[in-house]
């Protein structure tokens, strides 16, 4: 199944991501920060990030 995780850098999504992947499904985490995307691919999810905070508001 394909999985979008929203706040995947949170303390949540964090830890959901490595149990998702290991159930054998195809994540794409979100975060507000190019800079965490690194990190989402490393727990073996696909990375998404905002280029404007401003459509948040």
């Amino acid at each position: 199944m394909r999985v979008f995780l929203a706040g995947a850098t949170g303390a949540l999504g964090r830890r959901l991501i490595p149990i998702l992947v290991a159930d054998g499904h195809q994540v794409t985490g979100l975060t507000r920060r190019e800079t965490q995307a690194d990190a989402l691919r490393a727990a073996g999810a696909d990375a998404a990030w905002l280029t404007s905070t401003t459509s948040m508001r």
